[in-house]
């Protein structure tokens, strides 16, 4: 597994996943520094206050809007980082969206 460090934001509106995919995420990046929110607002507050982020998994249906714009933000502002569309949204259309900003 590649070596990831920095910083990592988790977003899903569901407590029990959030709660899950850091835990999953801690275990296998360990010197990752990861802060969850559970909707859009607190993601982009969070990004208003980072200077850095190397991971971001995104629920594309959250409850104050959608994930697909928090993708677009984070490509414009670091196109290093990588993220990772994390939902159990049904529509293919919002994941082509996704594909589409390179998640």
């Amino acid at each position: 597994m590649a070596d990831l460090r920095g910083t990592a934001l988790v977003v899903e509106d569901l407590p029990d996943t959030r709660k899950w995919l850091v835990q999953q995420l801690g275990d296998a990046y360990p010197d990752l520094q990861i802060t969850a929110v559970g909707d859009l607002s607190s993601a982009q507050a969070f990004l208003r206050s980072t200077r850095t982020l190397s991971l971001a998994l995104i629920d594309l249906g959250l409850p104050d809007g959608s994930g697909i714009d928090l993708i677009r933000d984070i490509a414009l502002r670091w196109p290093q980082a990588i993220a990772v569309v994390a939902t159990i949204y049904d529509g293919v259309v919002r994941l082509t969206d996704a594909a589409k900003l390179n998640s």
